[in-house]
């Protein structure tokens, strides 16, 4: 068989085992969806028992460990003492009541055990072994005298014990090779006096093998994101979220003057653990979303913007979830007077059943905190069973309208795995609650994908497996159907899960009909593999009949420097193209029909993506380093100046955004600005106090502004240049 085709039965092969679903066809299976969506939970009663029973659930965690532990115990029990050498002694050294000598080594499979107790307890004989493992015990002849076989134990902290059984004569010379396993439940050290084969009975205490989970938290520290919005403009004021502060700007009459600023927090509020890294425009206010790790949930936080640019704190409420800060971007947008948010809250996390709790910020009442406010909550539960209690979170998408000054929010929950990607689409909002696959805690159950209509109707869900690395991987098609570009591994993009390290890669379709309550999982022969890069983070956007991917990380089959994947894979029928650059692949962005691919060192164009066809390289290679010498960068976003194909590179180190025109010859760097500081320690932030952030471009009505650092800079275009015409240090208003 040739390699190719081997290669994709293999992947098949493996595709078909993530599943674990009967092998029918796609079609076959989604009909018999029809007419069934998730089911409502009526009653808090309900939700009550529904979440108890979920609670109840056997622990995957304990499970696993459970396991490791009776291969352990195996394993030691097979790891026997080996007796190297022995030396009988003469009939002489009998006579003279010489000693019996046992020496050794105690090792692991890490190497020599330093300070490992070796212990003849009948006889209270006692040492301990060296740097290199080695031990010496001298044995007495008269304590020899009557006794046919000794005990010879050795033991450490944290291993089990290991146990020979010695037949000595005055003069014996006996070498022991003792090979102890690591065992978590004996993390003791044993005491001297105690039975040989018996725990010790005193010594530290155990350590649990399953500590409680602890609470939501957040870092303090986050990746910088290639699309979370930190800019937005109200009329001519532009808005700024900065180092836990909220600026405003006048663009008014062709001008641009610093206004106010203001902490992006309630006043009185301690923001220590806290980061707020989302500005949303919600009519005439702004509400600043961060999470604070000393309060355990989301802050909503809400401003209003005066037409002058003057700002004022107006309510702050506390939704009480796990962050869901992703290194690919925040789940929250805006959807006409209403803003969403999507949250999560593993049941794992607690001992009572939970669902969402909201909480508002009063400043005046006695205990001077967040007080509780409604939060009207619909459950929804799958019919798909969980296995585990680790495959229960809850997955929150929480709406939230101005009601005067504050919010009034309502959640519609759902339950699944733990890992989530949320796409928001024309129709409809998908979540793709992901088990993952990886590590000891492997979950043996399919993901679940989750359609909420925007249209009000009732949720809908599907069993799926693997994952989308981010958002963008997915894309909702005009005639309903949901396209994915699925990691068999995937577990979700929280965190920096979507920086890890690409696995096989699959091309889903999901048709309206497929979707049910979630009993029926999606059939594995409806993924069709795909090549995949095999190293580095993936990078993917879906572009006209196509979907383009890439990934920081040399192909394994190459494995040349300077000689980076690029995928061009065709949505329907037709074949797919690799291409070559000389640096990997960081950013990906579709503009129109036309994709921008860069990376550090260079950016490339490619445009005609469409399935009949190879792709089309109209420019490549063009160097961003050589070109505007700024030195080694990470990127942030890429976009797209108005009215021209021209696009902007947003470098975060040290921060400066290139324009660059695609021409005949190449793409040719057209302009380029930057931070007017680079030590941004003088404004004295007390939270969010991230230096490096992507450069945004922003654009109100006809003219066009780059924020960097603390620097609002208006550019245009000016005979086939993008020029500054000024700038304004909005620091100090």
């Amino acid at each position: 068989m040739p390699r190719s085709r081997l290669r994709s039965a293999v992947i098949v092969s493996a595709w078909l085992a993530v599943g674990t679903v009967p092998v029918t066809s796609p079609i076959t299976m989604a009909s018999a969806q029809t007419a069934r969506r998730l089911e409502r939970l009526a009653t808090d009663s309900a939700v009550r028992e529904y979440l108890t029973s979920l609670q109840r659930l056997p622990s995957r965690r304990r499970l696993v460990a459970d396991s490791l532990d009776a291969v352990r115990r195996e394993n030691c029990r097979q790891a026997l003492p080996t007796v190297t050498t022995v030396i009988r002694g003469t009939s002489a050294a009998i006579a003279r009541h010489e000693p019996a000598t046992v020496v050794g080594t105690v090792t692991s499979s890490m190497g020599p055990l330093f300070g490992a107790q070796v212990r003849v307890a009948s006889l209270d004989l006692t040492t301990r072994s060296g740097e290199d493992g080695r031990f010496a015990l001298v044995v007495p002849a008269r304590a020899i005298a009557g006794q046919p076989r000794l005990t010879i134990v050795a033991r450490s902290f944290g291993f089990a014990l290991g146990t020979a059984q010695l037949a000595l004569a005055p003069g014996d010379s006996v070498e022991v090779a003792f090979t102890l396993c690591a065992d978590d439940r004996r993390l003791t050290f044993g005491i001297e006096g105690g039975r040989d084969g018996e725990a010790p009975r005193e010594g530290p205490p155990r350590i649990d093998r399953d500590p409680p989970l602890p609470l939501p938290r957040t870092s303090p520290v986050r990746p910088d994101s290639a699309s979370t919005d930190r800019v937005a403009h109200i009329g001519d004021v532009v808005v700024v979220l900065r180092r836990g502060r909220v600026f405003t700007i006048s663009v008014a009459k062709g001008g641009i003057r610093p206004i106010a600023a203001i902490d992006a927090f309630a006043p009185g509020v301690e923001p220590d653990g806290a980061m707020y890294d989302e500005l949303l425009v919600l009519g005439e206010r702004v509400v600043v979303l961060g999470h604070s790790a000393t309060r355990g949930g989301t802050e909503l936080n809400v401003f209003r913007v005066s037409r002058s640019g003057d700002i004022a704190f107006e309510s702050s409420h506390l939704l009480f979830a796990e962050d869901h800060h992703s290194s690919r971007g925040v789940a929250a947008w805006t959807s006409g007077s209403a803003l969403v948010l999507y949250s999560s809250l593993p049941l794992g996390h607690f001992d009572s059943p939970g669902v969402m709790a909201l909480r508002r910020w009063n400043a005046r009442s006695v205990l001077r905190g967040y007080e509780p406010v409604s939060l009207p909550v619909r459950v929804f539960r799958s019919a798909a069973p969980a296995r585990f209690v680790e495959d229960a979170s809850l997955h929150a998408l929480t709406t939230c309208r101005l009601a005067g000054s504050a919010l009034s929010c309502a959640s519609d929950v759902f339950v699944g795995p733990p890992g989530s990607v949320v796409h928001r689409a024309r129709r409809a909002t998908y979540i793709w609650a992901a088990a993952g696959s990886s590590g000891v805690l492997a979950a043996a159950e399919p993901a679940t994908l989750i359609r909420v209509p925007h249209d009000g109707s009732t949720p809908a869900a599907v069993g799926v497996a693997g994952s989308p690395v981010d958002r963008e991987s997915m894309r909702e098609e005009a005639n309903g159907d949901l396209l994915a570009l699925v990691e068999r591994d995937g577990d979700g993009a929280r965190g920096t899960n979507a920086e890890s390290a690409v696995n096989e890669l699959a091309l889903l379709r999901v048709p309206p009909r497929a979707w049910g309550d979630g009993r029926t999982t999606i059939d594995a022969t409806a993924y069709r593999p795909v090549p995949w890069p095999y190293a580095g983070a993936l990078q993917a956007r879906f572009a006209g009949e196509t979907v383009v991917y890439g990934t920081t990380g040399l192909r394994r089959e190459t494995m040349r420097p300077n000689r980076f994947s690029i995928f061009v894979v065709p949505l329907g029928d037709g074949k797919s193209t690799e291409l070559y650059t000389p640096y990997p692949t960081q950013r990906i962005e579709a503009f129109d029909g036309l994709v921008v691919v860069a990376g550090v060192d260079g950016a490339t164009l490619l445009t005609a993506l469409a399935s009949n066809g190879p792709p089309v390289v109209r420019a490549r290679s063009q160097h961003l380093v050589a070109a505007v010498e700024i030195g080694s960068s990470a990127l942030g976003r890429l976009s797209r100046f108005p009215g021209a194909d021209i696009f902007a590179i947003a470098h975060v180190t040290p921060t400066a955004m290139t324009f660059m025109q695609p021409t005949a010859d190449g793409l040719v760097v057209v302009g380029q600005v930057g931070a007017s500081r680079q030590d941004e320690t003088v404004d004295r932030c007390r939270t969010s106090c991230t230096k490096e952030r992507s450069p945004i471009l922003v654009h109100v009505d006809s003219r066009s502004f780059v924020q960097i650092g603390f620097d609002l800079i208006e550019v245009a275009l000016r005979e086939g240049r993008i020029s500054e015409l000024r700038r304004v240090d909005f620091m100090r208003p």
